[in-house]
């Protein structure tokens, strides 16, 4: 019966570990606006956003009769990474968006006065074709914010919850088994499997999601980027669990032949 209880104890135990790997992990990247932006950075989610961007108002205006080119150097790259970063600021701190479309819009009119007369519409035409791929909604902001700020909060006392249970399991489990080396054992096979889990999680998942397609192609590349590294710090907690798992079994075994040592003198 001892063996048993022991044995579900220690599935719990591994279970708990995993769980709160997973939240810290998420808690320190999809939860934290630097990460995002880092993400994004590495991703060339940025610079393919631009491609996108450049490339529909082209098309607009040569359906227009207007060349290419008459929208030069209409905004920079860090302004789209501005508008961007305050996108997300916006979802992540419940705040007010504030981006430069109004000052776009009148930058589009000035540069297009001397092709056409219909500044007005072109200008609110691109600026929204802008807005679309770069900047979330009013609407969707005061949707989503609230929503996410929840659910960090939730995250943060999920954390603290499986960490409170998973130390009263872990102190029921050594009160039970009471020899310190089989404690020193059992908690070094219990980091192993939690580890080795949280390595076949890496290779069950694999590439399995490059092929995600939203939205667009920037903001897909952006989404690949971020859950493949999420997935290789699963991976990278499952080799360390496993490392420090390994030390603690082979000191376990060490505290053994100390102790049979000790016998036989």
């Amino acid at each position: 019966m001892k063996k048993i209880v022991i044995f579900i104890l220690n599935y719990l135990l591994i279970i708990l570990v995993i769980l709160v790997s997973i939240l810290l992990i998420l808690s320190n990247t999809v939860l934290k606006k630097n990460y995002i932006e880092t993400s994004l950075e590495k991703s060339g989610f940025y610079n393919e956003l631009n491609i996108e961007i450049q490339n529909e108002f082209d098309t607009y205006l040569a359906q227009v009769g207007i060349e290419d080119k008459a929208l030069k150097d209409l905004y920079t790259l860090q302004e789209l990474k501005n508008d961007i970063s305050n996108t997300l600021e916006a979802i992540y701190n419940n705040k007010a968006i504030n981006t430069s479309s109004s000052l776009m819009t009148e930058k589009i009119k000035s540069k297009l006065q001397t092709y056409t007369k219909n500044t007005e519409g072109i200008a609110s035409t691109l600026t929204n074709a802008y807005n679309k791929k770069v900047v979330i909604s009013s609407k969707y902001i005061n949707a989503i914010g609230p929503k996410f700020e929840k659910l960090i909060s939730m995250i943060n006392m999920g954390i603290i919850a499986i960490a409170v249970i998973f130390v009263i399991v872990l102190v029921i489990m050594c009160a039970i088994i009471g020899n310190f080396k089989v404690i020193i054992n059992h908690v070094g096979i219990l980091l192993c499997s939690s580890g080795i889990l949280s390595i076949i999680i890496k290779v069950l998942l694999g590439n399995r999601f490059r092929h995600i397609f939203l939205l667009n192609q920037a903001f897909s590349t952006g989404i690949v980027y971020i859950i493949n590294d999420i997935i290789n710090k699963i991976m990278s907690v499952g080799i360390g669990f496993t490392v420090i798992g390994i030390v603690f079994i082979i000191c376990g075994k060490y505290k053994e032949i100390d102790q049979n040592k000790e016998m036989e003198s």
